[in-house]
């Protein structure tokens, strides 16, 4: 598949540096639907592997100390690279987000 999507229903409850993801295959374009939800978002040079690359499931964990906090809502969006490490998840409140992340091959 060229482009699909997953929607999501969750409560962002996760610490900011915690754990980010990559993926190669598939550039990720998160929408947030309802409620706020913040990203963490760092760099490979600013990282150490935590896994190594699952090629099935198109990614690879990560550790980092530096990073930056973006926050998503109704009326932006996040567009990440396979060169862009993001942590979803990251609490705001303890409220219901749901959430678009449509997938792009790369």
């Amino acid at each position: 598949d060229h482009v699909f999507a997953n929607c999501m229903t969750y409560i962002a409850d996760g610490v900011a540096g915690e754990q980010f993801e990559n993926h190669k295959k598939y550039l990720d374009i998160h929408l947030v639907i309802s409620n706020t939800e913040k990203m963490a978002v760092s760099t490979p040079q600013d990282a150490s592997s935590k896994t190594e690359f699952d090629v099935e499931n198109d990614f690879e964990l990560f550790n980092s100390k530096k990073y930056q906090i973006v926050e998503l809502n109704e009326t932006n969006l996040l567009v990440t690279f396979e060169e862009d490490l993001h942590q979803p998840k990251v609490r705001v409140n303890d409220q219901t987000v749901k959430k678009l992340v449509i997938k792009v091959l790369n």
